[in-house]
């Protein structure tokens, strides 16, 4: 029912010829590059880069989507107290006999350890959901604050787990306290919902230490995996996720910061060589397509 109300939206939209506009920079310059039943197509910016879906929703609309009505299994469905006990005791790594997903952080923190990021250091975790992840960086020695849109389970996060989940987001003109006072902005398959995801990098800049870290897990959203598995990138994107996020757009929006890109597994050899400054910037090829 959920996805006839989406394409019936989105036909009245296009019927009445709305909603076109770059979300990210408000650009009217972009062009097609692939299409779902007519009615939603996925577009390039020609300014931003942002690949995005058209018809777009109103930011106001977004929030009430991911404040409501945003479901995607365990990473989103919070758990009861018997369930969450037996996820902590076993890592996050899942149960096979019960269904529970592995939701475990270890190659995260691996390679935040692997780009320098030692224990004690503070992170930023943009959109913690019910907080498993906060919390998995906090057992491994890291100083954690959060920010989740939805209030259940920010509330969850604090509730359940101790995780120091902020009621508002900072503003990135105004960011007080936390001005230029963590090591590391993290993210795990958020900034692709995010309506301007250009707002994310300017957040972390203003909340970063200089030489801070700015990482960032998103779907694949470059040409290389959509020639590789043409079928798994069309169905990345739509009402769930309105933006694909590929090097092209990171690397306009970086505006000429040191960067990497990689899907993974990424070495950590090559992790290491960026944190040491030894990679001032560099694209890690299609070691997989994850």
């Amino acid at each position: 029912m959920e996805k006839i109300d989406y394409f019936a939206s989105s036909l009245i939209k296009r019927i009445h010829g709305g909603r076109t506009a770059c979300p990210n920079c408000g650009s009217s310059r972009h062009e097609i590059v692939d299409r779902k039943y007519v009615v939603t197509d996925l577009r390039r910016c020609g300014d931003c880069k942002l690949q995005f879906r058209a018809p777009t929703r109103s930011a106001e609309d977004e929030s009430k989507f991911y404040q409501r009505a945003y479901r995607q299994g365990t990473t989103t469905d919070m758990p009861d107290d018997t369930a969450l006990q037996r996820m902590k005791d076993s890592g996050f790594t899942g149960t096979i006999q019960l269904n529970e997903p592995n939701i475990n952080y270890d190659a995260y923190i691996g390679a935040l350890r692997a780009l320098g990021l030692a224990p004690g250091a503070r992170i930023f975790d943009f959109g913690c959901s019910w907080g498993y992840g906060s919390w998995q960086l906090a057992k491994a020695g890291y100083d954690v604050t959060a920010y989740e849109i939805s209030a259940p389970r920010a509330a969850f996060a604090r509730d359940k787990l101790g995780v120091t989940v902020l009621a508002e987001l900072p503003r990135a003109d105004v960011p007080g306290e936390f001005a230029a006072s963590f090591d590391c902005f993290f993210s795990s398959h958020v900034i692709e919902h995010v309506p301007k995801p250009a707002d994310a990098v300017t957040l972390a800049a203003a909340l970063l230490k200089p030489g801070g870290l700015f990482v960032a897990y998103t779907p694949n959203g470059t040409a290389e995996y959509g020639a590789h598995d043409p079928e798994s990138w069309h169905r990345l994107w739509g009402k769930v996720h309105p933006n694909m996020i590929d090097d092209e757009f990171w690397r306009a929006a970086l505006g000429g910061r040191p960067c990497l890109f990689g899907a993974t597994p990424v070495k950590p050899c090559r992790l290491e060589g960026f944190g040491k400054g030894r990679i001032p910037e560099a694209s890690l090829g299609m070691q997989g397509y994850e």
